[in-house]
């Protein structure tokens, strides 16, 4: 299988619902950054968290273009996260990502 060239291969919208995971998103998105298929978007949608969530994934996606904040001022719980997750996702195949989870390397790979 292709590991995937931008381009070339399907984008995969990785959906990531966040609430209050400041210490723990970066793990989750460290995970997506090491996947063997490159072409994907991580879109995180905070629900409105308080410990600077938010915070910790702007600072991350101005690294990495591939990463969107979409925020929700007040929480509406994870469903409605995932749903506007879904909603803003670029590509034709997506992926939930808990944010407290993570990819194994080869896993957007191998859901192709």
């Amino acid at each position: 299988m292709s590991k995937g060239r931008k381009g070339t291969e399907p984008l995969i919208s990785v959906v990531i619902p966040a609430y209050n995971r400041a210490v723990k998103i970066v793990d989750a998105l460290e995970s997506v950054q090491r996947q063997s298929y490159v072409n994907w978007e991580a879109i995180v949608v905070d629900d409105g968290s308080t410990d600077g969530t938010p915070e910790v994934v702007e600072r991350i996606a101005r690294e990495d273009a591939r990463i969107r904040l979409i925020r929700h001022e007040t929480n509406r719980g994870a469903q409605a996260a995932r749903n506007t997750g879904i909603r803003a996702a670029g590509g034709p195949w997506i992926a939930f990502l808990d944010s407290d989870d993570q990819f194994l390397p080869d896993s957007l790979e191998m859901r192709l």
